[in-house]
């Protein structure tokens, strides 16, 4: 009986404390899709709570079936006196008398004071408030886009959640998601009523989502856009080039980073005006691909063929360097030049890269400047000759131990500011294989 009483005033002190908050003194209005629930043992943990729907109301009451429950021996006895509700906030709107709105998502507790001869016996109830995605849509069941070949190298696009009542940022139901194709990278960010898709690589796939009890499907084509051939080579100077574009019959917008050097046509033909390097760039939707062409005369280009075939068909020997079928760096370098008549003063046999260097700086062929700077402004030409210096003292020219030819620009995309990056071929080298270092000459 103690307990009971004690059961009794905690009772009072609740409705005193509770005062207005969540009571509805009446409830007149009339009541759109009313859903009654009867509360039994579920929803008395955090595991197995009460859901609504947000824009859900009706009235509760106490479920006089489910015998699992503390209040369950009063029912048969027919001993229930009165039943009054407290709590409700933001979330829940909740009358005395059980009469309730769901206005938002959100969760919240509320207490059953249960009026029975023996005293007051109380109850209480976990709600959870979810959205209401009954009439939810997606603004898009299809996309299409592109990726670009060492340019945009993802898809990006965003979707809404169209007709959903109280989505937000909390209390949502779990959004999973689900590639058909699995050979195709895809992901999926739900905020809201936002579902931010990224897809890597080219492909098709069907992207299955899962929202509570919603699915939607939203079907992804991804086309890689690229130039039908390489993206680094040399073209005579006078000759022209047609340029192509696979994967899209978008609009194509075609640049030259320096018309003096060459020249590209709105249908990308190129034409080659003088010695020199330029970027063409094709701006197709939203992203852009490009190449780096490099103008060179007929003599210099046998130059940097003959280099290039010394490199990958001939062995390397210092002793037997200016044998047929063998080389080492500097006598690749005289056997290329010679195809130019340049010889670097010795019309006989390769002088070492140190004399190689002397000749070329007696010559006025030494190039100043930064060779980052010179690199990224694509200063020097193929065929150009990078030493290397020691800071040790070695009695040659300037310290210098080894010389390289380099062959021209490898096109490696655009920056965030969307300007080209440039990398070094080297004639026996992998490309990039040496950094911004050396002193530079241009025979």
């Amino acid at each position: 009986m103690k307990q009971w009483k004690r059961m009794a005033w905690m009772f009072v002190m609740a409705l005193l404390l509770a005062g207005s908050v969540g009571c509805m003194t009446s409830y007149d209005q009339a009541m759109a899709a009313e859903k009654n629930l009867a509360l039994g043992s579920y929803g008395q943990d955090y595991d197995t709570p009460v859901t609504m729907l947000v824009g859900d109301q009706g009235k509760l009451s106490l479920d006089l079936t489910d015998m699992s429950t503390d209040f369950y021996p009063y029912v048969i006895g027919g001993q229930i006196q009165s039943v009054t509700f407290i709590g409700g906030d933001a979330a829940l709107s909740l009358g005395e008398d059980g009469t309730y709105i769901a206005s938002a998502t959100g969760s919240t507790s509320i207490t059953v004071y249960i009026q029975t001869p023996d005293g007051i016996l109380i109850e209480h109830y976990y709600i959870l408030v979810e959205p209401d995605l009954t009439n939810a849509t997606l603004s898009h069941t299809s996309l299409e886009g592109y990726i670009y070949a060492k340019g945009v190298s993802s898809y990006e696009a965003d979707i809404r959640i169209v007709g959903a009542v109280g989505l937000g940022e909390e209390e949502r139901p779990d959004f999973t998601y689900q590639s058909s194709n699995r050979d195709m990278s895809v992901s999926c960010e739900q905020s809201g009523t936002l579902i931010h898709i990224r897809a890597y690589g080219s492909g098709s796939t069907v992207i299955t989502m899962v929202m509570g009890e919603k699915t939607w499907t939203v079907k992804l084509v991804v086309h890689q856009v690229r130039l039908s051939g390489s993206d680094s080579f040399y073209l005579i100077k006078g000759k022209t080039k047609q340029l192509k574009i696979k994967g899209t019959s978008q609009k194509v917008t075609w640049k030259s980073s320096n018309t003096k050097i060459v020249k590209v046509s709105k249908k990308g033909k190129i034409r080659a005006k003088k010695e020199g390097n330029a970027v063409i760039t094709a701006q197709v939707g939203t992203g852009k691909i490009g190449c780096v062409v490099s103008v060179v005369s007929k003599k210099r280009k046998k130059v940097i063929n003959t280099a290039i075939k010394i490199g990958e068909t001939c062995k390397y020997s210092q002793a037997r360097r200016m044998q047929s079928g063998y080389y080492d760096c500097s006598s690749l370098v005289w056997k290329a030049y010679k195809k130019m008549g340049i010889r670097f003063g010795d019309r006989y046999y390769a002088p070492t890269a140190a004399n190689n260097a002397k000749w070329c700086a007696s010559n006025h062929k030494i190039i100043k400047g930064s060779v980052a700077k010179n690199v990224k402004k694509m200063k020097y030409l193929p065929g150009a000759l990078m030493y290397e210096t020691s800071a040790k003292k070695n009695g040659r020219y300037k310290g210098i131990y080894h010389v390289e030819m380099f062959t021209g620009y490898t096109f490696e995309g655009f920056d965030a500011q969307g300007k080209a990056i440039v990398g070094m071929k080297w004639a026996n080298r992998p490309d990039n294989y040496y950094g911004y270092i050396g002193l530079w000459s241009q025979p």
